[in-house]
């Protein structure tokens, strides 16, 4: 029996559904090679681990690995572009804990077919990325099973993809034949801006993506995680006697979120009071600002686009910057983008997984196409 699955390798942590299924399982980005002394201590201590689906420890091609939340946590995040990343020894690890969460425990599974959404930056290693995922993954877990995956074949897509197919599934009927699009895409580490024409072909939607002369989208190295560790960052520094007791502040990115809502006042006394610490987020979200507005310029700010789509965590956790169509004012000097027709790829609070949901639908057709499926 075929098994279908769509990952969205992202930057800060990697999304994955099987074709047809509306679970969306999240893995955080982090790989990290164990020692045999470390291996030998979390088989021993297996039972603990048996419903952990936020980091996996496993043995492939003899090289015992910890892959999720634990991993990053200790500091071994992705890197965040070029060649090494798209190469055996990391996506296809993080590949193998993505299916390890979607299949049984102990189970084999002959007929794999993956899509993979990619960030924008990585068309030029698609190959690379395609080569690095297929084939049989010979797995041992720290309960002793073995376990094979054998991947038969695996296409990839660019996240703005995803993000497109995600509205075009809501929003079709609201939309004319030819539409210019900007996706504004705001990720973990990376952010992007992709313009797509999207027309109607024998009655399907068809994407054009423009991509520049080196084959790639507008990217950025920031993102909300990088806004969050610095208003983090700035708080001890302002305002160390205010949240001393607070450490580590990623431990507590629900006040840092609502500080970016409200736009520096950091809540006290569980939301009952507020103090102002507007200085330090100013500083903080002032960086991104200045990184945001740069590449937008290189974009024309939207001009040439009927319409901006947003995609990926950070539009949500900076919507009061992102304003939607229905909130436009030209003259609001905190909207940064100045467009009157902006609208989200899925509702806000599902937008985090709107670029795997719609890669996955763009794998369905694609599957179709393919005579893999039934239409």
């Amino acid at each position: 029996m075929p098994h279908y699955l769509e990952l969205d390798l992202g930057n800060s942590d990697g999304k994955s559904l099987q074709v047809g299924k509306r679970h969306v399982q999240v893995l955080q980005h982090g790989l990290r090679v164990l020692s045999m002394t470390e291996w030998d201590i979390a088989c021993s201590r297996a039972e603990s681990q048996r419903n952990a689906n936020d980091t996996k420890i496993f043995m492939m091609d003899n090289v015992p690995v910890q892959v999720g939340k634990k991993a990053a946590d200790s500091g071994a995040h992705a890197p965040k572009s070029g060649p090494s990343k798209y190469s055996k020894h990391y996506f296809r690890f993080i590949a193998a804990a993505q299916m390890m969460c979607h299949f049984p425990k102990g189970t084999n599974k002959e007929h794999i077919h993956l899509s993979v959404a990619h960030p924008p930056d990585a068309v030029p290693y698609r190959d690379d990325l395609k080569n690095s995922l297929g084939g049989v993954y010979n797995i041992k877990d720290v309960f002793g099973n073995k376990i094979r995956f054998a991947v038969k074949s695996v296409v990839a897509h660019d996240e703005a993809s995803g993000g497109i197919m995600r509205f075009l599934a809501t929003n079709q009927e609201e939309l004319s034949p030819n539409e210019n699009m900007l996706v504004i895409d705001i990720g973990g580490r990376v952010s992007s801006m992709t313009e797509v024409e999207v027309y109607k072909y024998r009655g399907q939607w068809q994407l054009d993506i423009k991509y520049d002369e080196r084959n790639r989208s507008t990217v950025f190295y920031m993102g909300i995680l990088d806004v969050y560790e610095a208003l983090e960052s700035e708080l001890v520094s302002l305002h160390g006697d205010l949240v001393r007791n607070l450490q580590p502040l990623k431990n507590h990115r629900d006040l840092i979120q609502t500080t970016i809502k409200t736009k520096g006042q950091f809540p006290i006394f569980g939301g009952k009071e507020f103090v102002d610490v507007s200085q330090a987020y100013q500083n903080s979200v002032g960086r991104f600002e200045a990184e945001f507005l740069q590449n937008y310029d290189k974009v024309n700010n939207g001009t040439r686009n009927s319409l901006i789509v947003k995609t990926g965590g950070g539009t949500a956790a900076l919507s009061q910057f992102l304003l939607q169509h229905s909130e436009y004012n030209q003259d609001d000097p905190d909207n940064w983008l100045k467009h009157p027709y902006v609208d989200y790829a899925d509702a806000p609070a599902e937008i985090r997984s709107a670029n795997a949901r719609g890669g996955a639908t763009l794998f369905h057709e694609d599957l179709i196409r393919r005579g893999l499926l039934e239409g």
